[in-house]
């Protein structure tokens, strides 16, 4: 069941206070992805925590990797400046 449809059944419920089988609406949560338990909270918020601790970290090699290739690119601009100009010293 996709999310937008579960939504609307819940709502269709909630608003006309039907009656709905246990089954049913266990079904309906889990598509929208709501967890009733306290237990799957902290464990969804621990994971969701660790994701973006995870993310961080690639993040700062990333960057890291990014701020290298900047001092790489530098010193070989530097030296191909360096042989340019030894190069036209040469020719005159």
């Amino acid at each position: 069941m996709k999310y937008k449809k579960a939504q609307s059944q819940l709502r269709y419920a909630l608003q006309r206070q039907k009656t709905i089988s246990t089954n049913k609406l266990s079904r309906i949560l889990q598509a929208m992805n709501i967890s009733l338990n306290e237990d799957n909270r902290n464990k969804e918020v621990d994971f969701l925590k660790e994701r973006i601790k995870e993310y961080e970290r690639r993040l700062q090699v990333v960057g890291q990797q990014l701020h290298n290739q900047k001092i790489k690119n530098k010193r070989l601009r530097k030296r191909s400046e360096k042989h340019d100009q030894t190069r036209d010293v040469h020719r005159v």
